[in-house]
C-alpha cells in the first residue's frame, strides 16, 4: 500500500480495514501496525480489549478497577497484560 510500519512501540490502532490495522506515526502520517503489537493483545484481558483499548507495552500499573489493571502510554489509557506479574 506504500505506507511504512509504525514505530516499534507504537501500537495505537486508529483504523482497521481489510488491509490491516492502521496507526499514526510520530511524523503524523498513516502507518501499518506491526504484527508484534497485534500479537501482544492475545495476553490482554478481554474486558480491556472489548472496550477498545490496547495492551500497554510495559507493566507500569497506574490504576486497578473491576476491568483490570491500567497504565498510561503516549498519554492514552492502556490495559496491563496478563503476562505482567
Amino acid at each position: 500500500q506504500g505506507y511504512s510500519c509504525c514505530e516499534q512501540n507504537n501500537c495505537s490502532v486508529y483504523y482497521k480495514d481489510n488491509a490491516g490495522s492502521w496507526g499514526v506515526s510520530n511524523n503524523r502520517k498513516w502507518c501499518g501496525i506491526r504484527n508484534t503489537c497485534l500479537n501482544s493483545n492475545k495476553s490482554c484481558p478481554k474486558a480491556i480489549t472489548n472496550m477498545g483499548y490496547r495492551c500497554c507495552s510495559k507493566c507500569n500499573v497506574v490504576l486497578k478497577d473491576k476491568s483490570g489493571r491500567w497504565g498510561v502510554e503516549n498519554n492514552q489509557w492502556c490495559g496491563i497484560s496478563n503476562s505482567c506479574k
